[in-house]
Formats: C-alpha cells, sequence, structure tokens
C-alpha cells in the first residue's frame, strides 16, 4: 500500500496492551488499603476502649460548695489508659 506522496506505508505496529500489571497494582493497593483500614479500627477500637475508661472514672464532686467534675484514677487506670 502507499500514502498520497507515493511511499511505501509501514505496517502499523499494533500494541498489545496487558492489563494484567494494572491489575496486579491495583491489587496490592486494594489489599494494602484493606490492611490500613484494619489498622484503623484497631486503633479506633483501643482509643474508644480508654475513652470509656476515662469516662468511666469521671465523677461529679460532692458536697455543700462543691462544683465541676474529678477523676479518680488507680495507677493501674493511668497505665492502662496512657501507657
Amino acid at each position: 500500500m502507499k500514502n498520497n506522496n507515493g511511499e511505501k506505508k509501514q505496517p502499523k505496529m499494533i500494541e498489545e496492551k496487558s492489563n494484567a500489571i494494572d491489575e496486579k497494582k491495583y491489587r496490592k493497593q486494594i489489599e494494602d488499603l484493606e490492611l490500613s483500614h484494619q489498622e484503623l479500627e484497631q486503633i479506633n477500637g483501643e482509643i474508644n476502649r480508654k475513652i470509656n475508661l476515662i469516662n468511666s472514672k469521671i465523677v461529679k464532686k460532692t458536697g455543700v460548695f462543691a462544683s465541676g467534675y474529678e477523676m479518680n484514677l488507680s495507677e493501674e487506670d493511668y497505665n492502662n489508659i496512657f501507657k
């Protein structure tokens, strides 16, 4: 075959593009995101446990002139929350 200039046309090379590499790459990213999500859920659970423990230790001050709240933490409670 010849083009408009009378030159012989070169056959076009058809590149076969494989999606296998992209699929592997994206599958790996999805797996990483799932792991990250699981780690975040675990961290969120730990934070919620600490919040619940702190909330359970906050008590309203008692007494005629007392106002506000106070927190009573044992050493064990403190270690569970902050260490």
